[in-house]
């Protein structure tokens, strides 16, 4: 390892020429990096303008949350823990996402018209939950009718369930879903 003192230059003057072009060419490479950083930063902070002071207000950036608010976790933290007592329910992943929408055509008694709407899946044991199985095609094996996820779609305003539905077969939780807690 060699040592610089104060005395000694710290680049050869035969080379000086060339490297002022190539720190003007990166400067300029880290400007325009620096300036498309920029621009998406601005762009992500436009799209999610932050907290309003409200209980709707988004409680964390759009993009690692959804833009799921407090109020709309809560909601659906609630109706999973209804589902597992009323369906004696074991479930191991319960997760949440948000759309927009409204839903008039509904199987729970209430329709979804904020047009926020919660999207959760359960994901477990539901021993009270049976179905019909679809006959198999001659030759084949019968498709697994054990129901393995409930999606309950519920007004991301009044947190009431609007739609209840169920999966049988391989399920997995929605990509970029945030978990809920169960307990």
């Amino acid at each position: 390892m060699r040592t610089v003192t104060n005395d000694e230059p710290l680049m050869d003057p035969s080379l000086q020429g060339n490297d002022l072009a190539i720190s003007h060419g990166t400067a300029f490479l880290a400007a325009v990096i620096l300036a498309a950083v920029i621009g998406v930063i601005a762009v992500l902070s436009h799209n999610n303008p932050g907290s309003t002071g409200t209980s709707d207000a988004p409680s964390s950036p759009q993009h690692s949350k959804s833009a799921l608010t407090d109020k709309q976790y809560a909601f659906a933290r609630d109706l999973v823990r209804r589902e597992i007592r009323r369906e004696s329910a074991v479930v191991i992943s319960a997760t949440v996402t948000v759309s927009h929408g409204t839903v008039t055509d509904c199987d729970c008694g209430y329709p979804c018209m904020s047009g926020r709407l919660l999207n959760i899946k359960l994901i477990g044991n539901f021993p009270r939950i049976v179905i019909s199985p679809v006959p198999p095609q001659q030759g084949t094996t019968p498709p697994d009718a054990t129901v393995h996820a409930v999606i309950l779609t519920a007004d991301g305003k009044s947190g009431r369930a609007c739609r209840i539905s169920v999966q049988t077969g391989h399920v997995s939780p929605e990509p970029g879903a945030i978990p809920l807690a169960l307990k």
